[in-house]
């Protein structure tokens, strides 16, 4: 996960929200007003996300901008596979009630688990292409969102990047 800005006067810092024992969220305060949540959840998987999140409600609800981006390793197709409380239909749903959106899906209007542009290919697949990897955000503080398709990226990883343009 990499977060950085092309602009100089940007100055993140640790947002320093507890992290309730979980290793792969990483919050980070940008210009003491947004805070950007990097996302890898990996054990098990979109549970261990719908939980952080039920832990950090009242962070969130403390500043008007947050931006949660990364591997939330799930997808709706995924639901039948996760049938307790904190599936990726129940995590959308959360995130939907205080006002956030995934960015890809505000933007082309496609629904949860009918995806047309994967995220990633797994083991570098194009056979295998799954929508895994997300950014959630209030609509009104983006400007611009893409998911890089070209092949160059998959050198580096099986993941494509995204890319977020705020306001």
């Amino acid at each position: 996960m990499l977060i950085f800005s092309l602009n100089k006067d940007i100055k993140f810092t640790h947002a320093k929200w507890k992290d309730y024992y979980r290793r792969f969220f990483l919050p980070v305060l940008i210009n003491d007003n947004i805070v950007i949540i990097g996302l890898w959840a990996c054990d098990p998987y979109i549970h261990e996300f719908y939980f952080y999140l039920r832990l950090i409600e009242n962070n969130m609800k403390q500043y008007s901008n947050v931006i949660l981006i990364g591997d939330i390793n799930s997808n709706k197709c995924f639901d039948y596979k996760h049938t307790r409380e904190g599936n990726h239909s129940d995590t959308i749903n959360l995130l939907k009630s205080w006002g956030y959106e995934s960015i890809y899906h505000y933007t082309t209007r496609e629904a949860q688990g009918e995806e047309i542009t994967p995220t990633f290919l797994m083991h570098k697949n194009k056979n295998k292409p799954y929508h895994i990897d997300f950014c959630f955000a209030k609509p009104k503080f983006v400007k611009d969102f893409q998911i890089l398709a070209d092949d160059k990226w998959l050198s580096y990883s099986d993941h494509k990047p995204l890319v977020l343009e705020i306001i």
